[in-house]
């Protein structure tokens, strides 16, 4: 019972952050800078993407899920 509210409340925070990713309007370079400081800690490639204007909402909403599912797991374990 524990793990299927664990992987709910795992289902509203993905939905939440991609429709907050989604609304989002077009971040300025500021805002994708500091986006990248974040991403340094998991890796350059990840940074690279960060600063990246030409991403898609849809890239940008799979690697919310993906660092959601990692952040779940994580919790799991």
């Amino acid at each position: 019972m524990k793990k299927i509210h664990m992987i709910l409340i795992g289902v509203v925070v993905v939905v939440a952050v991609a429709v907050g990713v989604s609304v989002q309007n077009d971040p300025t370079l500021g805002e994708r800078l500091g986006d990248a400081a974040e991403e340094i800690g998991d890796g350059v490639e990840e940074a690279s993407e960060e600063l990246d204007p030409n991403r898609t909402i849809g890239e940008e909403i799979g690697d919310t899920i993906e660092d959601a599912g990692d952040e779940l797991q994580d919790a799991a374990n």
